[in-house]
């Protein structure tokens, strides 16, 4: 209400971050005491985030001097905050604490922003994943360099993929009998396969390793 009445429209804070939760298996996997604080699954290029030293694989604990309990209140609070303002974050990264300071943007602004550029580096989330071209940027940061297939950037708490112990990084060669070597492939195999009532199986790479793995809508 306060910030309608001073500026006539809502502004919220923006990072440029896809946080995800963190399970037991996960905090067993980080060597992590426990399930609060959010696991950083992907870091969008150009954005404050980037900018402010931020890494996929970091676990955010506090945000502002707040101590993080999940991805709910942890977006609650970044949205909470002003454009412009300078935060500091608290993570843990190779098992140690590390403070960083961001300078927070403008949501409605990144936003408008992503909604002109081109949608050929992404792919709509599907069973819980998020996926990107291998040719994309953010997969580039990831110092992955497959030259076929789409890459998990990002897994989604309670998905069928986090059940499957599908992970960022992850390559996909394969949906269904698709074969994927791009991601207009993927975005193809999707559209005749979603909603499908039996399982999906995915041909995974994960360094020199490959799997078949079965996931079913919810």
């Amino acid at each position: 209400m306060e910030q309608l009445r001073a500026k006539g429209k809502v502004v919220r804070g923006f990072l440029g971050i896809l946080p995800q939760e963190i399970t037991p298996d996960l905090a067993e996997a980080k060597g992590l005491s426990s399930t609060e604080g959010v696991l950083v699954a992907k870091v969008d290029s150009g954005t404050p985030a980037e900018k402010g030293g931020l890494k996929v694989g970091d676990v955010i604990i506090r945000f502002a001097g707040k101590k993080i309990k999940n991805v709910k209140q942890f977006r609650m609070l970044v949205a909470n905050h002003t454009p412009g303002e300078k935060v500091k974050m608290t993570v843990i990264r190779d098992g140690k604490q590390k403070e960083l300071t961001f300078t927070l943007g403008d949501r409605a602004k990144y936003l408008k922003l992503a909604a002109g550029e081109s949608k050929a580096g992404e792919a709509e989330v599907w069973m819980g994943m998020e996926v990107a071209s291998v040719h994309s940027d953010v997969v580039r940061s990831m110092g992955i360099k497959e030259k076929t297939g789409v890459v998990v950037v990002g897994v989604e708490g309670g998905s069928p993929a986090e059940g499957k112990g599908i992970k960022p990084g992850d390559v996909i060669l394969q949906v269904g009998q698709y074969q994927i070597k791009d991601l207009e492939d993927y975005q193809e195999a999707v559209e005749k396969l979603k909603g499908s009532e039996k399982p999906v199986l995915f041909l995974i790479k994960r360094g020199k390793w490959t799997r078949f793995v079965a996931l079913k809508e919810k």
